[in-house]
This record gives C-alpha cells, structure tokens and sequence, in this order.
C-alpha cells in the first residue's frame, strides 16, 4: 500500500512547518504550497489524495479556492478539508455545496488533524 499523498496549502511559513511536521509524523507524504495557485500548479503535475486548505479571512476567499480546485480536472475529485477561521454555519454549508469534503477549526489540535485526515482518507489510525 502506497503512502497517501497529501498537499498542504497555508500562507504562514510556520503554519506549514507545523501541519506538514503533524502530517509527517503521522504516516503522510506532504507536498506544501504557499498560495492555491501555487498548490493548483503542483496539483496539475502529481495529484494528492487529499488537498488541506488552511485558509484565512476575508470572507469569500475560502469559497474562491474551493472552486479553483473544483474547477481544475486534476483536482475536482480530490477530497478538500479547509482549516479555517470561517465565521458562519451559512458559509461552511456554501463551501460543503461547493465541493469541499470537510470542515476543521484552526487552530485544531495535531490529533485532530490527524483524526480528520484519516477519517476522509480511509486510513487507519
């Protein structure tokens, strides 16, 4: 069984240094990107199985990087968790009709993190 690939996105240098380290640890190949273009460019060359967003406010911006994924046909069947600050039960539900697969609070703890991308992933504990 291959090692899941997952691509990090996060425009905070450290927060990348930290989930990617989590991820690691945790039993995962990590690919990290700084921005969704960036991330959207890697995506196109060598497909995850799995793409976390970590993104910030303002408002909309979460929506704009869900559909830029969704809208790319090497990553519109990969499964999208966004590790967000979304204010709103209205948004997160606008983003879940959009494609995203699932919902994490930042900051979030390394074991939910873990937890979550197992869960979406299939892969054990």
């Amino acid at each position: 069984m291959s090692t899941p690939k997952v691509l990090l996105v996060d425009s905070s240098d450290d927060c990348r240094a930290i989930y990617a380290t989590i991820l690691r640890h945790g039993g995962f190949a990590v690919t990290v990107a700084a921005c969704a273009g960036e991330a959207l460019s890697v995506a196109r060359q060598a497909p995850p199985d799995l793409v976390v967003l970590a993104v910030t406010p303002p408002q909309g911006e979460a929506l704009r990087v869900v559909r830029a994924f969704r809208a790319e046909a090497a990553t519109a069947r990969v499964p999208l968790l966004a590790l967000s600050t979304v204010p709103s039960e209205d948004e997160r539900e606008q983003l879940r009709a959009e494609g995203l697969t699932a919902y994490a609070a930042k900051p979030c703890t390394p074991l939910e993190l873990l937890a979550e991308v197992r869960r979406i992933l299939g892969s054990p504990g």
